[in-house]
């Protein structure tokens, strides 16, 4: 059974930011994709896993190293493999390249989640080929950062109501926007002057239609912190580096 799947991707001018490269959303939006697609190759893509397990997938941690990002009309191959699986947890790398250079590298965490409890399932419970021989290469060396920052009322950057077009067929926000509202928290000037290195995000909570979500930035050392909160709850962590 294949382990390996890959994709040829054209960078359109829809998805372009204000430094003519594919931005940071659609980026994430490439990896959730080809994820889906390589396992719909295997029998066990959202639809499937619902069909047969009552289950659908959700990311819960992704971690991008960028070496520059594809540009408007630029052409470029995105390839991505399954690593391991623990108990509840599966791994995935991924990678966008062309003939010339590799842009990017990935390395994300996946969960399959009851679609009536919403609650974590044990991989075991689910339709997965788990006699497929996994990849040991790795896209990134090392774990996922720990991210046990402590922000205060004074390091809010912004809120955002959270509205019908966040969500998705899963009835909560989409991962892929997560990245839009990260980016807000730094101004068009400091994104023009400086370019994005290293982004890591972990999926904490949901954030539904309704929500408030206030957004806390906090420097250290040469990383960002951003974590987004709904009241109590934290939605999600972010670590980014820039040059």
């Amino acid at each position: 059974m294949e382990n390996t799947f890959k994709n040829n991707y054209r960078v359109s001018s829809y998805v372009i930011d204000r430094n003519m490269n594919i931005n940071l959303s659609t980026v994430m939006g490439i990896l959730q994709d080809i994820a889906n697609d390589h396992c719909e190759a295997l029998n066990a893509d959202r639809w499937s896993l619902l069909k047969s397990s009552n289950a659908f997938w959700v990311t819960t941690k992704v971690k991008l190293q960028i070496n520059e990002l594809p540009q408007m009309r630029q052409d470029f191959v995105a390839e991505t493999w399954c690593i391991k699986n623990s108990a509840v947890k599966f791994e995935r790398d991924s990678k966008f390249f062309n003939d010339d250079k590799v842009f990017l590298t990935a390395t994300s965490e996946w969960v399959a989640i009851d679609a009536s409890s919403r609650r974590i399932r044990p991989a075991k419970t689910i339709a997965f080929p788990f006699d497929m021989q996994c990849r040991e290469d790795r896209a990134i060396d090392g774990d996922f950062s720990k991210m046990n920052y402590q922000i205060e009322e004074e390091n809010r950057k912004y809120s955002r109501k959270i509205l019908s077009s966040d969500i998705d067929v899963n009835n909560h926000v989409n991962n892929c926007f997560y990245a839009r509202f990260v980016l807000d928290c730094f101004d068009n000037e400091f994104l023009s002057k400086h370019k994005l290195k290293t982004y890591e995000t972990h999926f904490i909570n949901e954030a539904h239609e309704g929500e408030q979500l206030d957004f806390y930035v906090k420097k250290f050392d040469e990383d960002f912190y951003v974590e987004a909160r709904a009241e109590d709850k934290v939605v999600i962590k972010t670590l980014l580096k820039f040059e």
